[in-house]
């Protein structure tokens, strides 16, 4: 009797640990089985692919620096506005910029010395054409003043004012033809190790303004001047945006490069209040968080086809200009197994329309893509690819400003043609190009 009130119980056991064991099977089924990349077993993106994000960082100390030649001397003449007047004042009373600006440099004749002057200071002496004009512009000596002080962490970004016009004139008075044949390699050498090394980068922004003789005649209404931003990547890429953002209030901005910037992954996230045609139980759409980045669905209604989903990208990295220019053309979408699907992006738009689920808010986008899926199988779990393909950066717009042969062309710039070499050859112009955003497609809806 003993015997069988003990079989009774072992059987008892048992049946319950084969139910718990069942229940635990059913629930803790993986969601990816296939083990699909990026994916972990649960659906959730690998946190290596998290090291592909980029995005630009606000820097803490900005230097500002300006060439002050005889060729700049147009640009502030005093008792007679420019742009450029107006445009430089602008950037230094910028909200986002004016705590962080430490000071304004005026370059000396050799442009291997500096004299500061804060923001306010410089601005009233500009306005009044105090500035001394230099016989000069070293600017391979004043690009390498302003990595010295980088160096020294003196500042995070350096900000070169100036019209660019290369001029070597010696104590003499003459210009040797050896440095301007070798105006280019001795820019190659500034960068060169940077670029391999670190992650420095350089932006060049350009504007026009007028430019105005001693008597406030309007000699030119187009003249060229740049501004020239050395330091971090990402801090580069915060300020160049800043910079951007003002310039085009007025219209001003005539185009920008960057060299030596690998834009990586933008932060992204999907809307889960913007899915149509996911299911999970009752309709409901789940969008699984991993670290702080929404990337997954699950399920799909196979009688609800084509699925409509809404990628939210954060592309401040990259010049504003770019980003509101992108068409569908400039996106490709598959799926990243091979599988037979019809992907497409329907809509591109900024925001007016959408909003980031709360538990990815920390994406800020500031692009909208809208991607239909069509022939989704119930049978077959699937990861969509989403990337911004390889886009040269447009510098045809650099056309107008070369082709100077000498100084004195108040529309286009002496030598620029030299230093945009010399800076590809230290690093070659970089297309434009994103690593992929992904989302997971499960057939399990359980």
């Amino acid at each position: 009797m003993q015997m069988k009130n003990y079989l009774l119980k072992f059987s008892t056991i048992s049946i319950i640990v084969f139910c718990l064991f069942c229940i635990s099977s059913c629930c803790c089924d993986p969601l990816n089985p296939d083990q699909l990349t990026p994916y972990d077993d649960d659906g959730v993106l690998k946190k290596e692919h998290f090291s592909s994000f980029y995005s630009s960082e606000k820097p803490g100390r900005i230097c500002m620096y300006m060439e002050s030649s005889g060729s700049m001397n147009g640009l502030f003449r005093p008792k007679h506005g420019t742009r450029f007047q107006y445009d430089i004042s602008a950037i230094l009373t910028c909200g986002e910029l004016t705590n962080i600006i430490t000071g304004v440099n005026i370059f000396n004749n050799n442009g291997d010395g500096v004299q500061q002057y804060d923001p306010s200071e410089f601005r009233r002496k500009m306005n009044k054409g105090d500035f001394v004009s230099q016989q000069s512009t070293f600017i391979p000596a004043m690009i390498n003043t302003m990595l010295k002080d980088f160096d020294a962490c003196a500042c995070d970004v350096a900000v070169l004012i100036s019209d660019m016009k290369y001029s070597p004139v010696r104590s003499d008075g003459t210009v040797t033809q050896t440095d301007i044949q070798q105006y280019e390699l001795d820019i190659k050498n500034l960068f060169e190790s940077r670029f391999t090394e670190t992650d420095m980068s350089v932006s060049l922004i350009c504007c026009e303004s007028e430019f105005l003789d001693k008597n406030g005649r309007v000699l030119c209404s187009e003249f060229p001047y740049y501004l020239v931003l050395v330091g971090k990547a990402s801090n580069v890429a915060w300020v160049r945006n800043q910079i951007i953002e003002v310039l085009n209030d007025k219209n001003n901005l005539m185009g920008c490069i960057d060299f030596n910037v690998n834009y990586g992954c933008p932060k992204y996230t999907i809307l889960s209040n913007e899915v149509i045609g996911a299911i999970r139980n009752s309709n409901e759409l789940t969008s699984y968080l991993s670290g702080q980045h929404c990337s997954s669905i699950v399920g799909f209604d196979d009688s609800f086809q084509p699925v409509k989903v809404v990628f939210g990208a954060n592309y401040n990295h990259l010049p504003q200009t770019l980003v509101t220019s992108l068409q569908f053309d400039d996106f490709s979408i598959c799926s990243h197994w091979g599988h037979n699907l019809d992907a497409k992006i329907v809509n591109i738009d900024y925001g007016q329309n959408h909003k980031s689920s709360n538990e990815c808010s920390y994406v800020a986008p500031n692009i909208y893509l809208t991607v239909e899926l069509t022939g989704l199988s119930m049978y077959e779990d699937d990861v969509i690819e989403v990337k911004l393909d390889s886009k040269s950066q447009d510098i045809e717009w650099l056309n107008k400003y070369y082709g100077a042969t000498r100084e004195g062309e108040l529309g286009k710039t002496y030598l620029l043609e030299s230093f945009i070499n010399g800076l590809k050859l230290a690093k070659p112009l970089y297309d434009i190009q994103n690593s992929s955003m992904y989302m997971f497609v499960s057939k399990n809806n359980n």
